[in-house]
């Protein structure tokens, strides 16, 4: 019996610690993301010897289209998943690891759809 107690608690210290790092990578990872595009942009314009109203007007585009729509989809898609998923395992009576576990998958799933329509909008913006 000790043996499960010290499982639940070295899964709740997991937990407690991987929710707010997983965070903070994905911000730096979105920031450098935006970063990276934007001075690609920038040196392609520069290289390819575009007039400054082009060169304003693209720059400006291209800030439209890096919006926070998907990343909010992503994330609210995550949290509903993970929500619902944790609270089907608990009206269910499962133990708190398989409520853990449950609500990663549930997480999981979220992502997962988030992706798919992430790619499908970005298939339909190529082919128009």
């Amino acid at each position: 019996m000790d043996c499960i107690i010290d499982l639940k608690q070295v899964v709740g210290i997991i937990m407690v610690f991987s929710v707010p790092l997983s965070l903070i990578i994905g911000l730096v990872y979105f920031y450098v993301d935006k970063t990276r595009t934007a001075i690609r942009l920038r040196s392609e314009i520069i290289s390819g010897g575009v007039d400054s109203d082009t060169a304003r007007l693209l720059l400006e585009e291209t800030g439209r289209r890096h919006s926070l729509s998907f990343a909010t989809l992503r994330l609210g898609l995550l949290l509903l998943f993970t929500g619902a998923a944790a609270v089907i395992a608990n009206v269910a009576g499962a133990s708190m690891l398989t409520l853990w576990l449950t609500a990663a998958i549930g997480g999981g799933a979220g992502l997962l759809i988030a992706f798919v329509i992430d790619r499908n909008s970005k298939y339909v913006e190529n082919v128009v």
